[in-house]
């Protein structure tokens, strides 16, 4: 339910920044390639955005009607992708915060990822 980040670039490794706000398990995260946002993924099947600097969540994204296994943000920092246990994988616009795109598979996503040019994405669960 908490994010700790930690500082590891002397020898000390302190945490700099505890971000709570998850209901549940947290189960993904993901650091933008831009270093602005810090995605997660929970169990209380939301995906939240949060601005690592200020240790606050900027965004609830809600779409997933169970767990929510996988976040993956694309190297421009433009899209996320979210994978759940519902097998739904969901694409959100970073720019807007909004839903774009939603798949439904036949079986539980476990894992998604977008392509460096973000033209493509992938998945893979337990079928």
């Amino acid at each position: 339910r908490t994010i700790n980040i930690w500082e590891v670039f002397d020898k000390t490794c302190k945490n700099v920044v505890s971000l709570q706000g998850h209901s549940n398990a947290i189960t993904s995260l993901c650091w933008s390639p831009d270093d602005t946002l810090l995605a997660s993924a929970s169990a209380d099947k939301n995906v939240f955005l949060w601005d690592i600097y200020k240790g606050t969540r900027l965004k609830k994204l809600k779409g997933h009607d169970s767990i929510v296994n996988s976040v993956s943000i694309s190297k421009k920092s433009e899209l996320l992708l979210s994978a759940g246990e519902d097998s739904k994988l969901i694409l959100w616009d970073l720019r807007t915060r909004k839903e774009v795109f939603s798949y439904k598979h036949s079986f539980q996503i476990l894992s998604a990822a977008v392509s460096d040019h973000s033209d493509q994405f992938f998945f893979g669960g337990i079928d």
